[in-house]
């Protein structure tokens, strides 16, 4: 068991580790159509991400001297994935809702409430899983450095996957779905390693978290012309009265008058 344990706990660190890299650099495609990809993106994302990543380590350290559980560390994950499938459903929404905000304020304020949570959780792992390994190692120092070095190379592999494989060929909506399959995973390998099938339970509901994503909301005088996935997000060409617009994730990117041609 404690091989198994060993094993499941580099697995767990390295995908998690994966996911906050392949999180960051998503951020910069679900984030462009409204606020580009200025200093100010990139900053928001940087920052957002150290800050719930050093308060995800505090907290997750705290919890994790207070009750040293292995399955505690797999209810963070479940978390982790679930902001991130909440992500996906609410990004459009936020962003609007941010953009009067100007391309400073408007992408940190965005940039915030999209990634601090799943930021956050991801945070915890690594302290929770070097307080549980240490416990049967006894060596803090070798258990903490292999953990953490198991999770930098996740995170070298999840940029470079991102990057170069998932951003290019899938939908950013699909990337955000592959990246919660990946935590969910990790979690149910990690109920069955400790035999509590009952947490398995919940894993019919996450389903419903990734069912294909509605299509975009429009008013009833607006005509949809083309609309699809793209690396830059959801792509639509509508027409209202004598204009049509180029949208990305809600975002009007140009227009022109239909019978002019007068952009």
């Amino acid at each position: 068991m404690v091989n198994k344990r060993k094993y499941c706990l580099f697995l767990t660190v390295f995908v998690t580790g994966a996911a906050v890299l392949m999180l960051e650099l998503l951020g910069t495609r679900i984030i462009a159509p409204f606020y580009g990809t200025t200093i100010y993106v990139w900053s928001s994302l940087i920052s957002v991400t150290l800050v719930c990543l050093a308060l995800g380590y505090f907290i997750g350290g705290k919890i994790a001297d207070r009750r040293p559980q292995f399955t505690m560390l797999y209810l963070f994950i479940l978390l982790a994935g679930l902001s991130v499938v909440l992500l996906s459903v609410v990004d459009s929404l936020v962003l609007a809702a941010t953009d009067p905000l100007g391309p400073r304020w408007g992408a940190l304020c965005s940039t915030f409430i999209l990634f601090s949570l799943p930021m956050f959780f991801l945070g915890t792992i690594t302290p929770y899983a070097i307080k549980v390994k240490a416990e049967e190692l006894k060596h803090i120092g070798v258990t903490s450095g292999n953990l953490y070095g198991v999770s930098t190379i996740g995170s070298f592999a999840g940029a470079l996957l991102t990057g170069f494989i998932l951003i290019p060929n899938l939908a950013i909506s699909t990337v955000v779905n592959v990246i919660a399959l990946l935590l969910f995973a990790v979690v149910v390998m990690g109920f069955i390693l400790e035999k509590k099938y009952y947490g398995l339970l919940v894993t019919p509901l996450l389903a419903v978290f990734l069912l294909p994503q509605p299509t975009l909301s429009l008013a009833e005088d607006i005509e949809v012309v083309y609309q699809t996935e793209s690396i830059y997000g959801k792509v639509a060409v509508v027409d209202s009265a004598n204009l049509r617009f180029l949208l990305i994730n809600g975002a009007t990117q140009t227009w022109y008058k239909l019978d002019t041609g007068e952009f």
